[in-house]
């Protein structure tokens, strides 16, 4: 009984820090959220791009414009954890490498200019990361892989973290 409730405990601290955002553990205190960023990721190494086009696409003002807002936080166990809010964005993988649908798509997610991984959702664990000060960038790309653009920048966010 007495580990049962241990358990629960857990369980509940965990639903409770991932709901509200791992509250008062480690929170980056970073740039504001910008939304678009001018910036535009430097590493594609070991990337195929016989498939498709990397050109970016422009999201026209008719459209519900796009945002990207990334927190990183310092997961309680080990490394950092990523977290991505969209708005008028929905992250769709059953659709990547396929055509462009408005309002769909995936993240790129880079550390220091250095892409990581595709974001197919709002969480992503980046384990542990060298000693020192690291910029890291999510950036919202179509089906079809290319840079969604407003006004000619890429629409992303970037926070910087420094890590003891």
């Amino acid at each position: 009984m007495r580990g049962d409730h241990a358990l629960m405990l857990a369980m509940a601290a965990f639903v409770i820090w991932t709901l509200l955002g791992f509250p008062g553990r480690g929170l980056v205190v970073s740039e504001p959220p910008m939304g678009v960023v001018t910036s535009s990721p430097k590493d594609h190494s070991g990337h195929d791009h016989s498939g498709h086009s990397h050109e970016p696409l422009e999201v026209s003002k008719s459209d519900q414009i796009p945002t990207v807002t990334l927190t990183v936080l310092k997961d309680p166990m080990s490394g950092w954890n990523a977290k991505v809010v969209v708005e008028h964005f929905r992250f769709a993988p059953e659709n990547a490498s396929q055509d462009h649908v408005a309002g769909e798509g995936h993240g790129h997610l880079y550390v220091d200019g250095v892409k990581i991984n595709r974001l197919y959702g709002d969480w992503y664990h980046l384990g542990k990361l060298s000693a020192g000060s690291h910029t890291v960038m999510v950036s919202l790309s179509s089906n079809d892989h290319r840079d969604l653009t407003h006004n000619g920048q890429v629409i992303a966010d970037s926070v910087s973290i420094q890590v003891d």
